[in-house]
């Protein structure tokens, strides 16, 4: 899906190239905000920042608001009716992908009160607002790192994996570079193979041995 990230104007660098500060870049419903952060800084770096705010910049500082100025949740909170069935729940937080940032965004604004069918949002593109600093850390609940991204992906297959067959005997019983080739599908933005075994349907535990008949 298309997605316009604009920086915050009042928090450029001096001596930034104000004329170039937004990026439209392409990416996938099933890929993570943060796992852009590294192509939207080398925009920045080589477009709009000077070298000292190029050199001195920290990714690690960098959040998002929609357009519309509301902080988008890119991680979430398990509810807890979810966390005392499942067995395998070793956290509560999960990053949130694009896509469904984006269908809880949509949701949101048609929703509101007044809201109405001329006033909803564009299917295209998702218009972000980056920040360069000042996160709001109490309510963003996850670090911005590839590595999280990594452990909720992983963790929402097991969890998928649990909830179609009451185990997760399929997930655990990757092998590591199968695991790791999902993955690397999501980071690299390329085709994603999951295993057959994994997408196979859940066959009944027994036919009937005759077609009913009147």
């Amino acid at each position: 899906m298309p997605l316009e990230i604009r920086v915050d104007s009042k928090e450029l660098p001096a001596n930034s190239n104000r004329g170039l500060e937004c990026y439209f870049l392409q990416a996938p419903r099933v890929s993570y905000l943060p796992l852009l952060i590294p192509e939207i800084k080398r925009f920045l770096q080589d477009v709009v920042f000077d070298d000292e705010a190029a050199r001195t910049m920290k990714e690690e500082d960098w959040w998002f608001e929609s357009e519309e100025g509301h902080l988008l949740k890119w991680s979430v909170s398990l509810p807890q009716v979810f966390r005392s069935y499942h067995p395998l729940s070793t956290g509560t937080r999960r990053h949130w992908p694009i896509g469904l940032i984006y269908d809880n965004h949509t949701t949101l604004a048609t929703s509101r009160p007044g809201a109405s069918a001329s006033s909803r949002p564009q299917a295209v593109p998702l218009r972000l607002t980056l920040h360069l600093a000042s996160p709001p850390t109490d309510r963003l609940l996850l670090a911005p790192s590839a590595e999280a991204c990594k452990q909720a992906f992983m963790g929402q297959l097991k969890e998928a994996d649990f909830l179609r067959w009451g185990n997760t005997k399929r997930m655990t019983g990757l092998r590591k570079a199968e695991q790791d080739g999902m993955w690397e599908g999501i980071k690299e933005r390329a085709s994603i193979f999951f295993p057959p075994h994994l997408l196979m349907p859940r066959c009944p535990s027994a036919a009937p041995a005759d077609p009913p008949c009147r």
